[in-house]
């Protein structure tokens, strides 16, 4: 074998070491821990596996969590201010549509 080789697979090693620290410092249950800590042994393939087995997504902030409602904070915020934005836009185009005449119309003088 190659020295590329034994380099490769002790780097893919180092990267399960720290894969299998991180798991074993988590809430997951000891039957998951065991069997992602005999997986992440084999080189390359092992972390790879880790990764599609496990979901170390964060957890959401209080204001983007749907506690037992509809929508979230978030979502909620955007439902009842949609209307005031949708009525500001209107009066937005309403008023550059009324300067672009009042242009046209200086324009024309």
């Amino acid at each position: 074998m190659s020295v590329e080789l034994y380099i490769a697979i002790a780097l893919s090693e180092l990267v399960s070491l720290f894969l299998i620290f991180r798991l074993w410092r988590s809430a997951e249950p000891l039957w998951l821990k065991t069997i992602l800590t005999i997986v992440l042994l084999i080189p390359f393939i092992g972390p790879l596996m880790y990764f599609f087995a496990t979901d170390n997504t964060a957890t959401q902030r209080l204001n983007l969590r749907n506690d037992n409602l509809p929508y979230g904070e978030y979502t909620r915020r955007w439902i009842t201010m949609r209307p005031l934005w949708k009525q500001f836009y209107k009066e937005k185009k309403e008023a550059i549509e009324k300067s672009k005449d009042k242009l046209k119309d200086d324009s024309e003088k």
